[in-house]
């Protein structure tokens, strides 16, 4: 190798009494020492020369044969007198990555001088130097100018080559490193950069292995020698250890640079299973999806050993969440039934066992449509062994919220929904704010609180859009548009509500669903046809709900709820006969009745017994309120509205004036229009009626500014089915007759004068070509119309 004159000349200029060049193996620092020695015209000892062997003043060369360097420097500095005293200077080798705090002395450093093996690389100008065919530039980007490298490039590419870089590395090299650096050249072999907080190795023992590794301004760590890839990644396919300590600083880089997926990838193939499991759970652990998103979620899950989703705690929980949120509640079943979480002495803490137990009424309250009074109890037990964990307490605040939204209650549902959006705000989840508000707006929305809903709605909107990955949510960014669709339809703008119905109707058979929610989604779709008047695209819309439930749900409370929409549908024809025999079946076995379905069977019921006194003018008690159903303003509107159909059809007219009033203006301030706009056929008479008689006692007053609301919401639904509204009308005379009443009967019922009853008789006769009502009626059953 040519003269590398520049570093020759320097340490020829060196006056301390003791110079050291330290440098791994292939540095070469033995090839300088001899340049040195060559220079000054002396010899190299491979034993340490005596200063009273040479003349005062001399320059003394050692090349020591073994590696001990902490012995071989004690020898020097008990010779340093000696030397100081005699003016000579000791060249020596060195090769040591690691403590030196024997070097620490202020004193000492001015005796010693130090060159580290970056001073002993060469320079790109050295390697044209040396190597004048080659580029230079690219040549010193692979190697660092590591002479030994450098001094092969010819062949670098030659196998023989490539095997004795192998085996220089495995015996010369790594065994000259601690552990923790023999893990750290690996570990930058596998990953471009590195985290200086991901390893365990010292800032200055960093220095001293530089330019293998290189520390730039921003603690970042880089392979100083490219070339040196492959060799380690081959070293370490060999070596188990090595390697999986290599990777277990990868995943911690991964970690701390938020790549959580790549972290708990990294250790899983490297089978640090521990690490990958920490990884999990300070990402989230249970509730990762909640945080990352389930799509991520199912990723990860993927990467585990599938015996560890059902022996670790968090794993479990994860997975059975993740389960119930696409829908695989049989599945969830399943999965519950066969875990190992149960075997006795498994938990440690009251917590895990907390947990376990969380689990399992979760998925009951997504399962199941109603909770015993025992289960509870139970569950209720849960929150004070669950007090120390937020995550826990979370998914717990949501179970107890679908129970007892399952059960009908929506208030206390409601007030957990508020706990877990408390504890969701203080650990700054998007997802589960957006939840929360979700829930709550269609809480609001049951109870009949349309305008508290709306702030809801809106909340839900600002924090979906705030979820990191927003991008990855398909259905959840149409929940906004189904509370939004439902508070249309209680406010009484049905043409937007039409157009949200048919924009959500994909959430009905892929979403996270539960038998609470999708009964209210369900009601929506068919109320909006009903208020449309599109009565076949009722029953059709009915048909198929009830095929999609079945899919998801076997209960019966399903089967319950699909007959109450069948007679609710028969109800909007008037055919109240049809629908009194439905009830009757239902009435026959009340212990079908969950409680999420009491009370719209309560209303329907009693709607029902209104229509049948209406028609046959029957005189019966209407059934009072049912105790075990709460007050909302839903129920009180709806209970109050038939008692006002009471007095209209019996023209108790002075007491149906002030109720009336008094529901309008109520309906107004709370936006509350969809129970009034069902009972429009009858309705919009009564209301004309009311405004007449206090019109001038009531004008610019509330009153008057909920009777305009009332009139825009009927002549938008009026013309909205105005093609369809003669039809309609039509078809209620026609059920009407065959009930067996008289012109003024079905004049009075219909909302209509016996001249227009009269009117459409006279068309349908004309139109089909027939002469009485015996004729009619028989082509009604042949066209079934009527049964």
């Amino acid at each position: 190798m040519q003269p590398r004159l520049s570093l020759i000349h320097t340490l020829g200029a060196i006056k301390t009494p003791i110079v050291i060049l330290n440098g791994l193996p292939g540095s070469g620092k033995s090839v300088v020492l001899k340049q040195l020695a060559q220079y000054l015209n002396r010899d190299i000892r491979t034993s340490l020369p005596e200063p009273a062997d040479h003349p005062s003043g001399a320059e003394l060369f050692w090349d020591p044969v073994s590696g001990a360097f902490q012995q071989h420097l004690q020898q020097v500095l008990h010779r340093l007198p000696s030397l100081e005293q005699r003016g000579q200077t000791l060249f020596m080798t060195a090769c040591w990555v690691g403590e030196n705090h024997w070097l620490s002395s202020a004193l000492l450093y001015q005796k010693v001088t130090v060159i580290e093996q970056q001073q002993l690389f060469m320079s790109e100008h050295e390697i044209q130097a040396l190597l004048p065919e080659a580029n230079a530039s690219e040549v010193w980007l692979q190697t660092a100018g590591w002479p030994v490298l450098v001094a092969n490039w010819d062949n670098i590419a030659a196998q023989r080559v490539r095997h004795s870089w192998l085996d220089f590395m495995q015996t010369r090299i790594l065994p000259q490193l601690p552990f923790h650096e023999q893990r750290l050249l690996v570990a930058l072999a596998f990953c471009p950069v590195l985290k200086q907080s991901a390893i365990h190795a010292e800032p200055l023992n960093i220095e001293t292995m530089a330019p293998l590794v290189q520390l730039n301004s921003l603690a970042e760590l880089r392979l100083g020698v490219p070339y040196l890839r492959a060799v380690l990644k081959e070293i370490a396919s060999k070596e188990v250890r090595l390697f999986q300590g290599a990777m277990r600083v990868v995943s911690k880089h991964y970690q701390q640079s938020g790549q959580r997926l790549e972290a708990i990838q990294t250790a899983i193939e490297s089978n640090n299973l521990d690490l990958a499991l920490q990884w999990f759970k300070h990402s989230g652990g249970g509730m990762y999806g909640y945080y990352h998103g389930f799509q991520e979620l199912d990723k990860v899950l993927a990467l585990f050993p599938e015996l560890m989703l059902s022996q670790e705690l968090h794993l479990a929980w994860a997975n059975m969440l993740s389960l119930l949120k696409s829908q695989q509640f049989l599945q969830a079943q399943h999965f519950l039934e066969k875990l190992s979480l149960d075997s006795s002495g498994h938990f440690e803490s009251q917590e895990d066992r907390g947990i376990v137990a969380l689990m399992k009424s979760k998925q009951r309250a997504y399962f199941s449509p109603q909770t015993s009074a025992q289960q509870l109890l139970q569950h209720r037990q849960l929150e004070k062994e669950l007090a120390g964990h937020d995550g826990a307490l979370m998914s717990y605040y949501a179970s107890a919220s679908v129970t007892h939204s399952n059960n009908g209650e929506w208030f206390q549902a409601s007030v957990y929904q508020d706990k877990e959006l408390a504890l969701a705000q203080k650990h700054d989840i998007p997802y589960l704010i957006f939840y929360c508000h979700f829930n709550k707006a269609r809480f609001d929305l049951r109870m009949g609180y349309p305008e508290r809903a709306l702030s809801n709605i809106e909340q839900a909107d600002i924090a979906l859009k705030r979820v990191s990955y927003y991008p990855t949510l398909t259905f959840e960014r149409n929940f906004v548009d189904l509370v939004s669709g439902i508070h249309q339809l209680m406010s009484g703008n049905m043409q937007k509500a039409a157009k949200l119905w048919d924009k959500v109707a994909t959430l009905r058979k892929h979403s996270e669903i539960w038998p609470d929610f999708l009964m209210q989604f369900h009601l929506f779709g068919l109320c909006t046809k009903l208020l449309e008047h599109s009565m076949d695209d009722a029953y059709r819309l009915h048909d198929e709900l009830r095929y999609e439930y079945q899919l998801s749900f076997t209960d019966d409370s399903g089967n319950v709820f699909f007959s109450l929409l069948h007679i609710l549908i028969l109800q909007q024809q008037e055919r109240w006969v049809d629908a009194q025999k439905y009830l009757d079946m239902l009435n026959a076995t009340p212990e079908r009745l969950s409680a999420n379905v009491r009370e719209l069977h309560h209303y329907l019921a009693l709607r029902n017994q209104v229509g049948l006194i209406c028609i046959h003018q029957q005189k019966r008690a209407v059934a009072p309120l049912d105790n075990s159903i709460q007050t909302t303003p839903l129920m009180e509107i709806a209970s109050e509205i038939q008692h006002i159909k009471l007095l209209w059809f019996k023209r108790e007219y002075s007491k149906m004036q002030s109720p009336l009033a008094d529901l309008l203006v109520r309906c107004y301030r709370l936006q509350f229009w969809f129970v009034l706009l069902l009972e429009s056929q009858w309705l919009n008479a009564a209301v004309q009626w009311l405004w007449k008689k206090e019109k001038q006692r009531h004008l610019n007053t509330q009153l008057e500014e909920a009777t305009r609301a009332w009139q825009l919401r009927h002549q938008a639904l009026s013309i909205q089915t105005e093609i369809e509204e003669l039809s309609a009308k039509q078809l209620q005379v026609i059920q009407r007759l065959a009930e067996g009443l008289s012109n003024k009967q079905i004049a009075q019922y219909c909302g209509i004068s016996e001249s227009t009853v009269k009117f459409h008789l006279k068309n349908l006769f004309k139109q089909y070509q027939i002469k009485n009502r015996q004729a009619l009626l028989a082509l009604a059953k042949s066209k079934k119309w009527i049964k």
